[in-house]
């Protein structure tokens, strides 16, 4: 491994000379879209390997193997209807005051005639987990790919 201080000579040594600190950057970012491939190598490997879910190891953290989703082509006009009607009804009674809902209502027709409300629109699944919104029943959903997290950091 090139040590970090190592590189941060090599860019103090390219001085005022634009050409070389610009070969200098050229470099660097091809390095680091190899260290990018590289790292989601090692994490696939990782993740095939791992014996189970969570693994432990003496001097690391923990490690987690977790599968995200990709969701795609989202029903974003009706999803943000619904995200309207469960903040004025957040108990789901249907007792919504009918002139605060037609209010929310024209502001939800008038945000979805200037934003980007498309089936590309990336929703936060988490926040709408929260409001009790399964986010794949508004979008098209598959499995996107395994990775490995940390969990804490390991003292140095």
């Amino acid at each position: 491994m090139i040590p970090i201080g190592d590189l941060q000579d090599d860019l103090d040594a390219c001085g005022g000379d634009v050409e070389a600190t610009a070969r200098f950057l050229f470099e660097l970012r091809n390095a680091q879209r190899q260290v990018g491939d590289l790292v989601r190598d090692a994490e696939d490997r990782l993740a095939d390997m791992m014996p189970t879910k969570i693994m432990e190891l003496p001097g690391l953290p923990a490690f987690e193997r977790r599968r995200g989703s990709t969701r795609r082509k989202w029903q974003s006009e009706d999803l943000a209807v619904l995200v309207m009607r469960r903040t004025l009804d957040p108990a789901g009674t249907g007792e919504v005051d009918v002139a605060s809902y037609e209010a929310a209502r024209r502001v939800v027709d008038a945000l979805v005639k200037v934003a980007p409300f498309t089936g590309s629109m990336g929703w936060r699944s988490k926040a709408l987990k929260e409001m009790g919104v399964d986010p794949d029943e508004w979008c098209e959903s598959s499995p996107g790919r395994v990775s490995v997290q940390f969990h804490k950091a390991v003292d140095q």
